[in-house]
């Protein structure tokens, strides 16, 4: 999805009729990020567990933690303009991780952690672009919460490449002793 559409896709959910203010917009889109960084938190903490062994599981480790962050940013800054998250917000479909993958073939680990990271970056960049959002809220997304999300994005590429190199430098070495 486009990120200049993202933001649209979820605004029935964040914008119901009920709403009359820039500022209830504004904190229900903050309550929609908020959820995608819970929901980016639980998905780490299933990738880790299937990976407990791993390398890899410090480097998601690393990750989850800074979810978590953004997620208290968001929650702290949702408490200083009167929002929180309400039990009837939805059911969660348009999270990015609102269905932690079941990683055990199909999609790799990295491969839908690194999906669900680019969907939480296109949710900041919209709301970026959202006159409704307010510019305190901005500021934190551009200054604090976007950053970390693109480094994801790029930590999650590289592992990934370095998995595939390691897997095909495992065949390569499999195929040359079975050659001898």
């Amino acid at each position: 999805m486009e990120f200049a559409n993202a933001f649209e896709a979820f605004s029935p959910t964040i914008a119901p009729q009920a709403m009359t203010t820039r500022s209830d917009y504004c904190i229900k889109a903050c309550e929609h990020l908020l959820r995608s960084e819970q929901s980016a938190f639980d998905a780490y903490d299933k990738a880790i567990a299937n990976e407990l062994d791993s390398p890899l599981a410090d480097a998601l480790r690393s990750i989850r933690w800074q979810h978590s962050l953004a997620a208290d940013k968001l929650a702290s800054h949702l408490r200083q303009t009167g929002g929180g998250l309400d039990d009837d917000f939805g059911d969660g479909e348009l999270t990015p991780f609102a269905k932690p993958p079941d990683f055990p073939g199909g999609e790799s680990i990295l491969g839908a952690l690194k999906r669900g990271e680019e969907m939480i970056r296109n949710f900041y960049q919209s709301a970026l672009l959202h006159d409704d959002v307010a510019t305190s809220c901005k500021a934190m997304i551009r200054e604090e919460l976007l950053p970390p999300v693109i480094e994801h994005i790029s930590s999650l590429e590289r592992l990934d490449e370095t998995a595939c190199a390691g897997t095909a430098e495992a065949l390569a070495f499999g195929a040359q002793k079975w050659l001898r």
